[in-house]
């Protein structure tokens, strides 16, 4: 996993496209603030605009943050893969989820909230 990490980043610094695709079966997302499935044109802008935000975090960031919430890696393990303490992906962890998010709502401000009659 640390050699094809550092092949990853390598070329991403290099500016080549990187797609990762998974090798295990897909797993069912279900988010609680979702109220009903969204319509295949929604879901399509919503993965393009999470593609844009996660492509302004830095490698290591964008590392961290796909292996512990899509893959499923414990800190530990994605240490041992990115060459970094639990501790430091911990941090690190926590850091990037914020700055995803920060970098989402600057690309996608939630809608105005409607005064209740």
């Amino acid at each position: 996993f640390h050699a094809a990490y550092n092949r990853a980043v390598s070329a991403w610094r290099r500016g080549r496209l990187i797609q990762w695709h998974s090798l295990d079966r897909p797993r069912p997302i279900t988010t609680g603030w979702q109220a009903a499935p969204s319509s295949m044109e929604d879901q399509v802008i919503e993965a393009h605009a999470l593609q844009q935000a996660l492509a302004t975090l830095s490698p290591a960031d964008a590392a961290c943050l796909t292996l512990i919430a899509v893959y499923d890696f414990t800190a530990a393990e994605t240490g041992a893969i990115v060459g970094a303490s639990a501790a430091a992906i911990t941090k690190r962890y926590a850091r990037a989820r914020q700055r995803l998010r920060a970098a989402y709502l600057a690309q996608n401000p939630p809608p105005a909230e409607r005064p209740l009659p």
